[in-house]
């Protein structure tokens, strides 16, 4: 469900509200599944928690991407992944070791880690500019242009020594 309600909202109001929205539901969702001691409201907010990081999830690839201009995003993507990729092997590991510290503790310190990690994302979106901003495409429009204008130098420059072929 919150793939969906992502994709919906990141056409209708861009990308960035989205995100900031499943950073924050997320953070605070997993700071009030430490204070519950019941099984049916701690699976509630367990819940909201992992359709509040679909609704984010959903739309930070796009909303890093859109950041960087066209004739890099590519790379600006797959850093991304190989970012995310990286947490997906890792985060595990970790969540585990600090839950084996021990039980009871162990497990709000891994809850408590996790909703640190959202609030601190939540936070760093008033970082970033948002992307449906009209000075984002000039500040784009400038970059293609000058890119543009450094391969018609590099199709006008004389052949090197090296790169002439006899």
């Amino acid at each position: 469900a919150g793939i969906a309600v992502g994709s919906i909202l990141s056409d209708k109001i861009g990308f960035l509200q989205p995100v900031r929205a499943g950073m924050l539901l997320a953070a605070a969702t997993s700071f009030a599944t430490l204070s519950v001691d019941n099984l049916p409201t701690d699976t509630l907010f367990g819940g909201v928690q992992q359709g509040s990081q679909a609704l984010c999830w959903v739309t930070i690839g796009a909303l890093g991407t859109s950041l960087f201009p066209t004739v890099i995003r590519t790379t600006a993507h797959s850093t991304l992944r190989l970012v995310e990729s990286f947490g997906m092997v890792v985060g595990p590991a970790v969540g585990g070791t600090v839950v084996g510290l021990s039980t009871e503790s162990g497990l709000s310190l891994a809850v408590a880690l996790g909703g640190s990690v959202y609030a601190i994302g939540f936070l760093a979106t008033y970082l970033i500019r948002d992307t449906d901003d009209p000075a984002h495409s000039s500040l784009e429009d400038s970059i293609t242009e000058s890119t543009d204008k450094q391969k018609l130098v590099d199709k006008t420059a004389e052949p090197s020594v090296y790169g002439a072929s006899a």
